[in-house]
C-alpha cells in the first residue's frame, strides 16, 4: 500500500474519532474544556460587527484537523489529501455560542 492511500485512510480514521469524541463532549456538556485544549482558534466578524463563525484548529502537522463551524464541518488534511464531514447535530451552534461570548467579554476590556 502506497504512502498516500495510507494516508488518507488515516486522515478518515481520525477524522472519524473525532466526530465520535464530540458526540461525547456534547452529551457529557465538556465542550469548553475541549475547546480550552485545542490548538487554536479563530473567529470571524463582518464588517458590522456581527460574530461568524469560528475555524478551531484540533491538530496541527500530520494529519491537520480543523472544526470549520461555519461551514458545519470538521476538515482534515494530510499532504495532498483532503477530507470534509459533517459535524454531529448542534456542536457548530453550541461551540459558536461559547466562543462568541468568551469574544464579546474580551472585547469589552
Amino acid at each position: 500500500m502506497n504512502k498516500e492511500i495510507r494516508e488518507n485512510i488515516q486522515l478518515r480514521e481520525d477524522l472519524f474519532d473525532i466526530y465520535e469524541s464530540l458526540e461525547l463532549i456534547q452529551e457529557r456538556g465538556t465542550l469548553p474544556e475541549f475547546l480550552e485544549n485545542s490548538l487554536a482558534i479563530e473567529y470571524t466578524k463582518s464588517i458590522q460587527g456581527l460574530y461568524l463563525g469560528c475555524l478551531i484548529n484540533i491538530t496541527s502537522g500530520g494529519p491537520t484537523i480543523d472544526i470549520d463551524t461555519r461551514r458545519n464541518l470538521i476538515v482534515g488534511s494530510w499532504g495532498e489529501t483532503r477530507v470534509e464531514y459533517p459535524l454531529p447535530d448542534g456542536i457548530a451552534s453550541n461551540i459558536d455560542e461559547l466562543i462568541s461570548e468568551t469574544v464579546e467579554v474580551i472585547e469589552q476590556k
